[in-house]
């Protein structure tokens, strides 16, 4: 069972029509957006680099050499000799890890109204049947997008990691502790070719939505 936090207005127009907002991912970074909503760090994770009394790159594990950068943000050949020579002095950094826009739906896990006023909203929908509503989903955006990529609990543990350990997470999977309050279930999709270059929210329709949800409160 999944919940969607919602406007009145936005609520019953939902309940009436099937008319849904899905948003991007870069979309959630405005300002504007309510203080639970906008997230300047949506989309990003972070190396933090820490190197001390000199070290030769050349001494550098592949995942080290991965999380600086080394062979991609900064192609080997480009360095020349720099990759096996020391850093100079001592260095601390941060390298910084971007997912590129895509449409995102978030839920969340438990009908809790305070999470849900916290973020500025006043109704709560509960979707009885949430993995048939993110395949509807997925067929209204058809002509802006392709299969579902990825769905799942968003992690709150940080989005920062130290540069000599394997991130396998996704960085638009990641939020920092202080939103976890809002126990977020993630549905994300890749714009396909038909989609603008830079993408933007989306109003679409999915059929007999009263079927697989209801309002618990409003």
């Amino acid at each position: 069972m999944l919940y969607k936090f919602m406007n009145k207005e936005w609520a019953d127009k939902f309940m009436d029509t099937g008319s849904l907002r899905i948003g991007t991912l870069y979309d959630f970074r405005r300002a504007e957006h309510k203080p639970g909503v906008s997230d300047e760090h949506e989309g990003f994770s972070y190396s933090q680099i820490e190197i001390r009394g000199g070290k030769s790159f050349s001494d550098m594990t592949n995942i080290e050499k991965r999380n600086f950068g080394l062979g991609s943000v900064f192609p080997n050949e480009l360095l020349g000799d720099f990759t096996g020579g020391e850093v100079i002095g001592d260095f601390s950094g941060q390298f910084i890890w971007q997912s590129k826009d895509m449409y995102v739906m978030c839920f969340s896990t438990t009908p809790d109204l305070i999470a849900m006023k916290k973020m500025g909203y006043d109704t709560c929908i509960e979707i009885k049947q949430h993995d048939i509503f993110i395949n509807r989903i997925t067929r209204a955006l058809r002509n802006m997008a392709g299969p579902l990529m990825h769905s799942g609990l968003v992690d709150y543990s940080g989005k920062e990691t130290n540069y000599d350990v394997i991130d396998r997470r996704f960085p638009f999977m990641t939020k920092h502790a202080e939103f976890e309050y809002q126990n977020e279930f993630r549905a994300v999709w890749e714009p396909n070719k038909q989609s603008p270059l830079i993408l933007t929210h989306q109003i679409i329709s999915i059929p007999n939505a009263s079927r697989l949800c209801r309002v618990i409160t409003q």
